[in-house]
Formats: C-alpha cells, structure tokens, sequence
C-alpha cells in the first residue's frame, strides 16, 4: 500500500530545501495537455505546483544516488504526483517512463499517470478533448487517494 510518500520519507530534507524545489505559481505548460490536467485540478479546488522539485531515490544502478526530479504536478495536500504521459507511442521516452515508474514504486509514492487518450479523444483521424476530460483526471487522482489512505485529504482538498 502506498503512502509513506514524499513527506514522510524526506521530511528534513524536504523542509530545508523548499526554496531550492518550489514549483511555479503561475505555470506556463508545455503542453497544451498539461495545460488540460492543471485547469481540471485547480477547477476542483485541488491545490498542486506545476514541476515542482522533489527528490527522488535512484537504486537502477549500481549505486543509490539521490536525484532532483521535476514530476509535472505534485498535490502537497494529498502527498500525490501526478505525471503526464504525452508520447505513449515513442519507445526510447517509454523507456524513460519506465524508469520513472520503477523509481517512484521503489520509493512507496502515490502517482496519478494520466495519458493522451485520457485528455483526447479520436474521430475519423481527428483529435477532440473528451467532453468529460475533468471526471476523468479527478476520477483518477481519487482512485489514487483511497489507495493510499488519503480520502479524508482529498474532501479537505476539494
């Protein structure tokens, strides 16, 4: 089950470096997708930073290092990161995905992976946003929440 997360595995670390991996308060997204998941979380009230620093335990290699990685979002109440997953089909960004997955697994995080064809949907080759992109995400980020025992934050948090 998840939920030491960030916040109890880092805390002294986490409070001491909060300058250094403050996340943007008025993001500018790198993608119109992005752009999509940051309206859904803040239309529902859900406090989040848009890339904000967080780090991470790196054990893929022969050696444990620490890193600064920066998720697409991190919910602070929920103790929650969300990622965005905006090229499924491009095998070596999969690759790095993976690691990514590996990685916060490894560390216990609670991670919400959102992908293209939950934002999108397509129609005779044409691409629209699901009229229900919204339900979607915050369905998803909920799922998250019971899982790690977070419900009680999330009804705060909304």
């Amino acid at each position: 089950m998840k939920g030491t997360g960030i916040r109890g595995r880092c805390s002294a670390v986490y409070s001491t470096l909060e300058e250094l991996t403050e996340g943007k308060n008025n993001p500018k997204y790198k993608s119109y997708s992005e752009e999509i998941v940051g309206d859904a979380i803040e239309n529902a009230g859900i406090r989040f930073n848009y890339e904000k620093g967080v780090f991470i335990v790196d054990n893929s290699n022969e050696e444990q290092q620490v890193r600064l990685w920066y998720p697409d979002f991190y919910l602070p109440e929920l103790d929650i990161i969300l990622e965005y997953v905006g090229m499924p089909d491009n095998e070596e960004y999969m690759k790095g995905i993976a690691k990514k997955k590996q990685v916060y697994d490894d560390m216990d995080l609670s991670v919400v992976w959102i992908y293209p064809n939950d934002i999108w949907e397509e129609s005779d080759g044409k691409y629209s946003k699901r009229r229900n992109v919204h339900e979607v995400i915050l369905s998803k980020i909920y799922d998250i929440a019971l899982e790690s025992n977070m419900q009680d934050e999330l009804r705060k948090a909304v």
